[in-house]
């Protein structure tokens, strides 16, 4: 697939920057634990103490019911980051919570589509996205209570909503139980809500 084309009404230009797949080849399992990929979060350099600045691995969950990025409070924890003054409202299913929001750097493995800087395409990368996250209490308590496991066994750590995916053309394989996810270079300058 070419890595620029133009949208479905043909207005703007997408392209293509890197892509994440995640292979399961299962669809059973892809409909029992959900639309998820590897990832880590790590602490920013200045929110967090050294001592526990190191990077927690898991899987992030795609949610596009959810307009923020989440990262589990038990993960933003064991990081040591600390909740920035204002707590944020949001509204989902079970009505309008307050949660802590922190910033954080989120981990993704990607593979580039075309060269960027020394990567080559097709070459295996990972690349950290600082952020403020919400703060999301039981997550990964709840899919582990529910036996919602992934294939690589790895616990849920937090979930990517539309703000992530805005950036995206996500493509769920129901079918064969695959997704990958292709990132539009707008990543690079989000436009100002």
């Amino acid at each position: 697939m070419d890595s620029q084309m133009r949208d479905f009404q043909g207005q703007n230009t997408v392209s293509i920057l890197f892509r994440i797949r995640h292979t399961l080849n299962d669809q059973n399992l892809l409909l029992n634990v959900g639309p998820m990929i590897p990832a880590s979060w790590g602490a920013t350099p200045h929110d967090a103490p050294a001592p526990k600045n190191r990077n927690i691995q898991g899987n992030m969950l795609f949610d596009t019911g959810a307009t923020g990025i989440g990262i589990d409070e038990s993960v933003a924890g064991r990081l040591g980051l600390q909740p920035l003054p204002q707590r944020e409202a949001v509204h989902g299913l079970g009505g309008k919570h307050s949660l802590n929001v922190y910033n954080a750097t989120l981990f993704l493995p990607v593979e580039p589509v075309r060269a960027i800087g020394n990567l080559q395409p097709g070459a295996n990368a990972l690349i950290g996205f600082p952020l403020p996250v919400h703060g999301i209490v039981g997550l990964q308590a709840n899919h582990e209570a529910h036996n919602l496991r992934a294939p690589n066994g790895l616990p849920v750590i937090g979930i990517l909503g539309r703000l992530f995916l805005q950036f995206t053309r996500f493509t769920y394989d129901g079918l064969s139980g695959n997704l990958v996810i292709e990132v539009d270079e707008s990543i690079r300058h989000p436009r100002k809500g």
